[in-house]
């Protein structure tokens, strides 16, 4: 019974992880990103969107598949590289990861909050609070 009962979760982790997944912006953030800036952005080698805005990254917490959708398609790397990057990262003193928050609507308050707020969502979250935005770059079926 637990053998079954461990199937239907993972089978259940696995489609959340193909929501339509979008990155969103404050509403009132006008300009475009590059895929480049978005990584960047996201792994504390940036502060800035376009325009000279600071840029206010959210996460989602590590284990939360949507995050891990994310990070393969848009950073290019597993949850696992994450860590890793992460933790050299903060030991070495160069950067500290985004904020992250527990759920899709902590992340989508966050970013119609903040001027340069940027995370993403499931595209069902979505609404005129946020901006949704495709990274110039970005080609959905190599993510």
């Amino acid at each position: 019974m637990k053998y079954f009962l461990f199937i239907f979760v993972a089978v259940l982790m696995s489609l959340s992880a193909r929501a339509d997944l979008v990155v969103v912006v404050n509403s009132k953030y006008s300009a475009g990103i590059s895929l480049e800036q978005l990584q960047k952005i996201f792994q504390s080698q940036s502060s800035e969107l376009e325009g000279g805005v600071q840029a206010a990254p959210v996460d989602l917490s590590m284990d939360d598949p949507v995050r891990s959708d994310f990070s393969s398609k848009y950073l290019g790397k597993s949850i696992v590289q994450l860590k890793s990057y992460w933790s050299r990262m903060i030991f070495t003193g160069r950067g500290l990861p985004p904020t992250e928050m527990p759920s899709q609507e902590a992340v989508k308050k966050w970013v119609s909050e903040k001027p340069g707020g940027i995370g993403y969502l499931d595209a069902k979250w979505v609404d005129n609070t946020v901006r949704v935005i495709v990274p110039v770059g970005y080609e959905p079926n190599k993510g």
